[in-house]
């Protein structure tokens, strides 16, 4: 018999995504009642993900960060911000990631 391996199993890509998806949710409601927020600014970025404040600027200002500007307030979701987190799981945002763990 073969020894059990990642390689023996087929996930299906929805399963994949739909554990993400949940994955990302949990961590959203985490951060939300830890904070007890459900809307971030770029200040509670700096303090949460460990950056420098004109980093979290430049990734506030990038397209596919989830950004809702509200008059001249610039803020992002809880949940967007887990979504994206989990999307873009590439080594530097690993690193910010781990920040998130605390």
């Amino acid at each position: 018999m073969k020894p059990l391996s990642e390689s023996n199993f087929n996930y299906p890509a929805w399963s994949i995504e739909l554990n993400t998806g949940v994955a990302a949710a949990l961590e959203a409601q985490r951060l939300s009642v830890k904070y007890n927020k459900d809307f971030f600014d770029a200040n509670d970025l700096v303090k949460l993900m460990g950056l420098g404040e004109a980093n979290v600027r430049k990734l506030m200002a990038r397209e596919d960060f989830p950004v809702i500007k509200i008059g001249n307030r610039s803020v992002v979701s809880v949940l967007a911000l887990a979504i994206w987190m989990t999307d873009h799981n590439g080594d530097k945002t690993r690193a910010a990631a781990g920040a998130l763990k605390s």
